[in-house]
């Protein structure tokens, strides 16, 4: 009994760190881009998803008053013509928006500073940024969705541990993790749905893959699940199976496809 405690304790701990482990490599953070104007560096952030009904709003902090630009954009990969928007100056911000687009929607789009010499200076304009638009979810369905992720962790981890140190009767918690797990997918699938407007997507850096990587854990549990119906408990599938949800879990949403494209 005080192994299980331990081996609970452990696999919370475990879970924990792979929170913190999958919010430092989430790849939805602002884009970070250093631009020299008139031998002084300024450091922009600038958006990588837009949310909500809204328009997608570019600040940059340049508190230069001689400073001006433009923002250009278009559709991404469309063969449209660039459309350029003037930076408007508020107080030590230039600032512009790009116009709303309809949800999984992506737009390219660059920047052009000028300083008072009229001297141009862009910031990524032979590698575009890229904005990706979505709908927001309701907060408590995304919340109930990390809910459960986080547990079928917790419980995905314990497994590992007491099939690696081979401690028995564990098959109930496979059944608990499966049935988990497929309440956090169907929520899932509810959630990308209201984001998205989409559920298949093309898989591209750029997209949200989420709903893969989660789907991937779903059909690995599920093989578990099914090798366990007679009952028979398999120490190897199940410390694989364990390994694998956790480095799928720390990785980012769009990361599994990304080196194809």
């Amino acid at each position: 009994m005080l192994k299980k405690i331990l081996f609970l304790i452990i696999a919370i701990a475990i879970s924990i760190t792979a929170v913190f482990v999958q919010q430092i490599m989430d790849n939805e953070f602002p884009y970070k881009a250093n631009v020299e104007i008139s031998g002084k560096t300024y450091s922009l952030s600038l958006p990588k998803v837009n949310e909500g009904v809204v328009d997608c709003i570019i600040e940059l902090n340049i508190p230069d008053k001689e400073i001006e630009g433009y923002l250009y954009h278009k559709v991404y990969n469309s063969n449209g013509t660039w459309q350029r928007i003037k930076l408007l100056r508020i107080n030590d911000k230039l600032v512009s928006i790009l116009p709303y687009q309809k949800p999984m929607i992506k737009l390219y789009y660059y920047i052009e500073l000028r300083d008072g010499n009229g001297n141009s200076y862009f910031v990524h304009k032979d590698n575009p940024f890229v904005v990706l638009f979505r709908n927001h979810p309701p907060r408590v369905l995304s919340y109930a969705i990390s809910l459960l992720l986080f547990f079928v962790l917790i419980v995905s981890n314990y497994l590992g541990l007491v099939s690696a140190f081979k401690i028995n009767h564990f098959i109930k918690y496979i059944r608990l993790l499966f049935y988990m797990l497929s309440a956090a997918v169907i929520l899932d699938f509810i959630s990308y749905w209201i984001a998205y407007q989409h559920l298949l997507v093309v898989p591209s850096p750029h997209n949200d893959l989420r709903i893969f990587k989660y789907l991937i854990i779903f059909i690995l549990w599920l093989l578990v699940y099914y090798s366990h119906r007679n009952n028979k408990e398999k120490r190897i599938i199940v410390l694989l199976s364990s390994i694998i949800t956790l480095f799928l879990f720390c990785l980012p949403d769009h990361f599994v496809f990304q080196s194809f494209f």
